[in-house]
């Protein structure tokens, strides 16, 4: 019995669970440490699994057995357990066996645990799109994933036991990144820099990095764990982008926001000891380039003007691309007179010849000076005040360069008012034409009259022809009211012929925009057939300048008109720049001579010349004449004189509103019969 007990006491102390197997396989005695389903009254050689089972049978055989494996458990999770079976014998026979019970659940956790780390940190070195680099305590290469093979370019085998200087740049660079390390190194923390960094292939790249120290149990710093990632395109997206949030992306010359900031601070330190001045720079007949060589020549165009306006600059001078062919020059501690020499420089640089797919083009320019702080306190307002000035350049016949005066603000509000009142005159009905009767000067019969619009506004008044028409050019209104005027002109026209009047024939003046209709034959036609007027009563009138405008389609559309019937003239002949080899191509019925001609021709022999050799011209090609303006007696005797077919003017007759004019019809008719 105290064999019994000390047996007992020992293998309660025992660090393994114990237990002791009848001959039967048969749990009879077991410690604290055996698991609940392995304890007395436990049948083994019936357990799973079968290993188990398999291992008792052995010991019970006579052999040591061993089984490492999982265990079903009733009172915990499964265990995983090391059984050793020893078998008990007397020398004769075997009648049991004690097995040593390890439960080695928390270990085999563990190292699961780690295994799956380490399997996790594999997949993650060789999956993942960061470079991730690990460096020794000497800061060389200690791991080198894909992606870092992939950023740099050095594959695994190369970068391993590498120096950190081998993707660094230049010797600057790379000492200021080892003194990054080594603070790392000391600091033990994480950190984060943006450095650039060597491609294998010789080429700089920008990246992100962000490092953390390795450190043991002990504190002791192991080296340093990077994660790369390559921001070279971010960067350079980031930066194209500030570039153009200050640039022009066409001519690389500042945007007009850059511009109106710099403006606003040279503003604030300007003073009466340091002006300064603001040119606006429009290209004469841009328009003209992109028109006959395309857009991309007129780009590249613009592109070398651009670069003469910055070789002109000085060093504190700012030029800024306002927008299509306009350009914007800040000028510091510049005065007027001083930016007009600078102006003159810039524009004869400007009119030097530029080549552009073997043509030669060369560029003229209209600029405006404003100055501070007459013309304007604030950068918006001085802009304006060039603006006005650039064209009142262009009123002045292009190819120079004009200050601001005042008057010219008065001009601009006037010019606002007007748009803004023409904008609402046809809906208002106060649009009206007036006709000027012309005669023959061989007898003075009525040949025929000429509509000529008038403008009598709600708001302003009489409104001259000559304030309102170029206002209406402008603002883009001029298709519409010319489309109006043709239309009131055949509406009369058809009044008259229902009233039984004698037809005469009315002349209708085409503004540019109209005779550039590529429908335009297509809408007379249908504008004589809505009012069933004949096409030989209408006469269209246009200018030279018109004309010569696009002259190739100017002779198609001649053309097209002439088809309907329809009698074409040459208004103000004379003023323009006509090619005669065009003029005798041209399906016209006569020329107008201009009033400015007329005026003088009884005492300037240069009028009389010209107004002479117009004549005879026209006579040689088959073309009748008209002069304008005639107020005079000796005018009228010296043009009929000279064979001119006919006149109209205040000395024959002054334009009448349409009922003094239909009027007067009554009064011809009632004569004649």
């Amino acid at each position: 019995m105290a064999d019994e007990a000390n047996l007992g006491r020992l293998l309660e102390h025992l660090p393994l669970g114990i237990i002791q197997i009848d001959a039967r396989g048969l749990v009879v005695r077991n410690n604290h440490l055996v698991p609940a389903d392995l304890r007395a009254g436990c049948r083994l050689q019936q357990q799973h699994p079968a290993a188990l089972s398999n291992a008792v049978h052995k010991a019970l055989a006579g052999e040591n057995a061993l089984y490492e494996g999982y265990c079903p458990s009733t009172d915990a999770p499964e265990r995983f357990l090391r059984a050793t079976f020893l078998p008990l014998n007397d020398g004769k026979q075997v009648h049991g066996a004690v097995g040593l019970i390890e439960d080695l659940s928390s270990r085999r956790a563990d190292e699961l645990e780690l295994h799956t780390s380490r399997l996790r940190n594999r997949l993650l070195w060789a999956q993942s799109a960061l470079a991730m680099i690990e460096w020794d305590e000497l800061f060389r290469v200690r791991e080198w994933n894909p992606a870092a093979e992939r950023i740099f370019g050095f594959s695994r085998s190369e970068a391993i036991g590498q120096h950190a200087h081998f993707i660094l740049p230049d010797e600057a660079r790379r000492m200021v990144s080892l003194e990054v390390l080594d603070a790392l190194l000391k600091q033990q923390g994480g950190s984060y820099s943006l450095n650039a960094n060597r491609h294998r292939d010789g080429r700089e790249i920008l990246c992100e990095w962000f490092n953390t120290t390795l450190v043991n149990e002990n504190g002791q710093t192991l080296g340093v764990t990077s994660l790369v990632q390559d921001v070279s395109e971010r960067e350079a997206a980031q930066t194209h982008n500030r570039y153009l949030a200050e640039h022009d992306e066409l001519t690389g010359l500042y945007n007009r926001k850059y511009l109106s900031q710099r403006a606003e601070h040279a503003i604030s330190l300007a003073s009466a000891h340091h002006p300064l001045a603001l040119a606006f720079i429009d290209l004469d007949n841009f328009k003209h380039v992109n028109d006959t060589l395309g857009h991309s020549a007129g780009d590249r165009l613009l592109c070398q003007l651009a670069a003469r306006v910055k070789a002109q600059l000085r060093a504190h001078d700012c030029a800024a691309r306002q927008g299509g062919d306009e350009f914007i020059l800040l000028l510091p501690d510049t005065t007027l007179p001083l930016a007009g020499a600078l102006l003159d420089e810039l524009a004869a640089a400007l009119a030097a010849p530029c080549h552009i797919d073997g043509h030669e083009i060369c560029v003229t320019v209209s600029i405006g000076v404003a100055c501070y702080p007459q013309d304007g306190e604030d950068f918006d307002t001085l802009l304006r005040s060039a603006d006005m000035a650039m064209y009142d350049a262009k009123r002045d016949g292009k190819n120079t360069w004009r200050g601001f005066r005042a008057p010219l603000r008065e001009r601009a509000s006037r010019q606002l008012l007007l748009e803004s009142a023409l904008h609402r005159a046809l809906a208002r009905d106060e649009l009206s034409l007036h006709y000027q009767p012309q005669f023959a000067l061989e007898d003075k019969r009525l040949l025929g009259f000429e509509a000529l619009l008038r403008w009598h506004s709600e708001d302003l008044g009489v409104v001259s022809p000559a304030e309102f028409i170029p206002v209406a050019e402008s603002c883009g209104l001029i298709a519409m009211i010319g489309d109006w005027v043709l239309q009131e002109a055949l509406c009369q026209l058809s009044c008259w012929q229902a009233e039984g009047l004698s037809p005469v024939p009315v002349a209708v003046n085409l503004s540019a925009a109209q005779f550039l209709q590529s429908d335009l034959s297509e809408r007379i036609a249908r504008a004589l057939d809505a009012h069933a007027v004949d096409a030989a009563l209408l006469e269209l009138e246009l200018t030279e300048s018109v004309a010569m405008q696009r002259p190739g389609e100017a002779l198609e559309q001649l053309a097209a008109l002439h088809a309907l019937g329809v009698r074409v003239s040459i208004d103000d002949f004379g003023t323009g720049y006509s090619s005669l080899s065009y003029l005798k191509r041209f399906r016209l019925d006569r020329l107008k001579i201009d009033r400015s001609f007329v005026a003088d021709i009884v005492e300037d022999h240069e009028d009389r010349a010209i107004v002479e050799a117009v004549i005879r011209m026209a006579g040689a090609l088959g073309l009748k004449t008209l002069a304008e303006g005639v107020e005079t007696p000796e005018q009228l005797a010296w043009l009929t004189a000279q064979g001119c077919d006919a006149a109209q003017g205040y000395l024959l007759e002054r334009p009448v509103p349409a009922g003094e004019a239909t009027a007067w019809l009554r009064a011809q008719a009632a004569v004649a019969g």
